[in-house]
């Protein structure tokens, strides 16, 4: 199971929206599960449009096999920058706009409920 969690519900000019990813097994035995940032990523959009997508412009990325037990989390935090994915990955993007957004925590077909915040 995997859960999203926004650590408040708007962010003024000047602060990074901050992210919880919990992952919980409903195996009944121990199972592997990779949190690499890579593999366990949050999308941010608005309007059906993606805002950033924390694994898009990823090179190399670690993978970090984890080792989970039924119903016990493994927690991820996260943080976004405010800057708008874009396409071929340029070094300079876009701000944001103010506005709100809903955020997804993904693992392959896995996906948490929207979770919505405010940019002011």
């Amino acid at each position: 199971m995997l859960t999203l969690l926004v650590s408040k519900p708007s962010y003024g000019p000047d602060e990074q929206p901050r992210f919880q990813l919990d992952v919980v097994s409903t195996d009944a035995s121990a199972c592997a599960f990779d949190t690499g940032p890579a593999a366990l990523h949050v999308v941010i959009s608005h309007g059906g449009q993606i805002a950033w997508n924390s694994a898009a412009c990823l090179h190399g990325a670690a993978s970090y096999p984890t080792l989970l037990q039924r119903g016990v989390p493994v927690t991820v935090s996260m943080g976004w920058n405010r800057r708008l994915t874009a396409s071929g990955c340029p070094a300079t993007t876009m701000a944001a706009s103010r506005r709100t957004y809903v955020a997804v925590a993904q693992s392959g077909a896995a996906e948490s409920p929207g979770q919505l915040f405010r940019l002011k």
